[in-house]
């Protein structure tokens, strides 16, 4: 996004002559903090150097000016969003479907995934399906279920203990912090 065409609107921000605290405490353009003074005066320091007064905490006592060029203060805020945004981690759900019948190196090869994307940070919904006469065999179920827990018990955290829905055994594993 460029500056030019970033519009704020005029409730973002108090600027220059819209400051109406009788004094303000005031940083100036290099950082540096000057003190508590009038907000006449504070405002013909930043006339003086071709800047604008921009009040950034107006909830203090007394507020917080600081003079900069208004434009570069838009372009600091906006680098911040995008910084802060990139550190975020969105943590996706990610399904791995499974039947009772599986075999062995199948699940092995199913637990390696899962593992991988604990890894990455990702929450894991184990799905066993049965179908038909499976039904009567829950327990093969049980047994698939406590192996994945038991080979990735170093890497994740039991967010919700398998349980049977309808025809189905749901597990979700979070990853350890």
């Amino acid at each position: 996004m460029n500056i030019k065409d970033f519009k704020p609107k005029k409730n973002d921000f108090i600027v220059n002559e819209s400051i109406t605290a009788p004094e303000v405490r005031v940083i100036d353009d290099t950082g540096n903090m000057i003190g508590i003074i009038k907000t006449i005066d504070a405002l013909q320091m930043a006339s003086n150097k071709n800047l604008d007064l921009i009040l950034i905490a107006e909830k203090a006592t007394p507020p917080v000016a600081k003079i900069i060029d208004f434009k570069k203060f838009l372009y600091q805020k906006e680098k911040q969003k995008k910084e802060a945004k990139k550190k975020q981690k969105i943590q996706t759900l990610k399904e791995i479907k499974l039947r009772p019948k599986i075999g062995i190196n199948d699940l092995n090869i199913k637990i390696k995934n899962i593992i991988k994307f604990l890894n990455d940070g990702d929450k894991v919904k184990i799905t066993i399906s049965f179908y038909g006469r499976e039904l009567e065999k829950k327990e093969k179920g049980n047994e698939i279920m406590e192996k994945i827990i038991f080979d990735t018990k170093e890497f994740s955290e039991i967010e919700k203990a398998p349980t049977f829905l309808g025809t189905q055994m749901i597990l979700i594993l979070s990853s350890k912090k």
